[in-house]
């Protein structure tokens, strides 16, 4: 599971570059790179901040995941905030809960990955919208299915290490 997470993860950072490429030569100068609640454009950077910034924030946040991923067997105990800790992080339950939550977080991480790809894309897409750049609406369904996902996932995580009834 580890692998496929991480090939979903490299599999979406060459999307991003290749989608960047291919947009490059078509961005205005002055690149929308703010919306408000409504869409549409209501702050600007130039072509080169849009495109450092944006792989700056997708290389952060997919390369501080992908850390945080393979530092975290090495987390003290006390650090972690994890439902019934005591249970599921002694001795002989550790490695099992820590390749679970090395999992789970890289899975995490593919999703914020495919949201970044969606939010940038989007903000190319309204960028080609003429004088009126403006968020399209499909956008919206990525924040929702992100946030969805991101319950969902959190919702797992809480039943996956609720301490069992033998255990209490």
């Amino acid at each position: 599971m580890v692998r496929a997470a991480l090939i979903v993860c490299v599999t979406l950072l060459a999307l991003f570059v290749a989608d960047m490429a291919r947009a490059w030569a078509q961005l205005p100068e002055r690149v929308a790179t703010h919306f408000n609640g409504s869409g549409n454009a209501d702050g600007w950077s130039s072509k080169s901040s849009f495109l450092w910034g944006s792989f700056a924030v997708v290389a952060g946040v997919g390369g501080g995941l992908l850390v945080l991923a393979w530092f975290l067997p090495r987390v003290p105990v006390r650090l972690l905030n994890l439902p019934g800790k005591d249970y599921w992080l002694a001795p002989e339950r550790h490695a099992a809960s820590m390749d679970w939550l090395r999992v789970w977080m890289l899975w995490i991480g593919a999703a914020t990955m495919a949201f970044l790809l969606a939010l940038f894309h989007a903000t190319l897409q309204a960028n080609f919208g003429g004088e009126e750049a403006r968020l399209g609406e499909w956008f919206s369904v990525a924040v929702v299915g992100y946030l969805a996902i991101l319950l969902g996932g959190t919702a797992w995580l809480l039943l996956r290490f609720r301490r069992p009834r033998e255990a209490t």
